[in-house]
């Protein structure tokens, strides 16, 4: 099981620009899924067993999305409380995600140079997605948080 699971996580995909310009090139490839939260839980009710299904099917997982007001779109976080529980993600029984890779592949609405230290943002794309690391840092690790 070498495949690609794409998390795709945009509030208004069909305008975006980046978001689908990095898509395009992969998404008739054999060992990538590229699963939109947005499209698929329209109502905003999520599967949970299919997800973590979908996730168990894949080796490597990737959450793509627009930064989004500095940090991850609302929906995302969303999905990531609901599917990564407790005794199935981390936790003493929770080792589903051990062996996964996870990456993040994410658009801004800004120039490259805005995101510099000293830039006019005031902080880097990696410091806007600390916690979204963290995160994945403990599911790989399975770290009990208490």
């Amino acid at each position: 099981m070498n495949s690609i699971l794409i998390i795709l996580a945009h509030p208004n995909y069909s305008a975006s620009i980046a978001n689908r310009a990095l898509l395009q090139n992969i998404s008739n490839e054999e060992n990538i899924t590229i699963h939109n939260i947005y499209e698929a839980y329209p109502d905003g009710k999520i599967d949970i067993v299919k997800e973590q299904d979908l996730i168990s099917k894949h080796s490597r997982v990737i959450f793509q999305f627009p930064t989004y007001w500095f940090n991850i779109p609302g929906f995302l976080k969303t999905w990531i409380d609901e599917v990564f529980t407790f005794g199935w993600a981390y936790g003493p029984d929770g080792n589903a995600l051990v062996e996964k890779e996870f990456g993040i592949a994410t658009t801004t609405g800004g120039v490259k140079e805005s995101y510099l230290p000293n830039g006019e943002k005031g902080f880097t794309v990696e410091e806007y997605l600390t916690p979204i690391s963290g995160s994945i840092n403990i599911l790989e690790q399975n770290i009990l948080v208490t």
